[in-house]
C-alpha cells in the first residue's frame, strides 16, 4: 500500500542540533560498546564492521527505491532494518537518522525523507572513514 502526505508531524532533529556537543569518536561509532557486544573478540568486531560496510549501501539503495515508488510501508520496514543494523554496530548517528526515516515512513510523510537520506549519507561517510581507520589499525597488528 502506498501512502503519501504533504503535512508531517514527525520530529526531525536538525543535523547541527544533533551534532552539537557530541563526542565525535563515541558518537560516530561506539567502538567500546561494539567490542563489549562482541564479547571482546576483535576478529569478530572486524567481521561485523566489514559486513556492515558491505550490507548498508545495498539497504540504502533499496530504501531509496522504495521511496521513489512512494511505498511508505516498505520505507518504514527498510529504515527499521537499517536502524537495527546501525544499533548492532553502535553507530548512534546512523541509528538516530534511520529512526527518523522509519517514523516518517510510518506516518506516510515521504516528502521530507530525501533530506534525511542526505543526512544519513553524510553520517555514513563519517562512519566509513572512522571504521576504516580502526580496521586498518587492527589488521596491521
Amino acid at each position: 500500500m502506498k501512502q503519501t502526505s504533504t503535512s508531517c508531524n514527525v520530529a526531525s532533529t536538525d543535523s547541527a542540533e544533533w551534532q552539537a556537543g557530541r563526542d565525535y569518536d563515541a558518537e560516530i561509532l561506539d567502538y567500546e560498546a561494539l567490542v563489549n557486544r562482541c564479547m571482546g573478540n576483535l576478529d569478530f568486531v572486524d567481521r561485523v564492521l566489514m559486513k556492515f560496510h558491505e550490507r548498508l549501501p545495498l539497504d540504502l539503495e533499496e530504501l531509496e527505491q522504495a521511496l521513489a515508488g512512494q511505498d511508505a510501508q516498505l520505507v518504514q520496514r527498510l529504515a527499521h532494518r537499517i536502524k537495527g543494523t546501525a544499533a548492532n554496530t553502535s553507530a548512534k548517528g546512523l541509528q538516530h537518522i534511520a529512526q527518523e526515516i522509519e517514523d516518517m515512513g510510518h506516518s506516510g510523510c515521504l516528502a521530507e525523507i530525501p533530506a534525511r537520506i542526505q543526512a544519513f549519507r553524510k553520517e555514513w561517510e563519517r562512519v566509513q572513514a572512522w571504521s576504516a581507520s580502526v580496521l586498518s589499525k587492527t589488521t596491521s597488528q
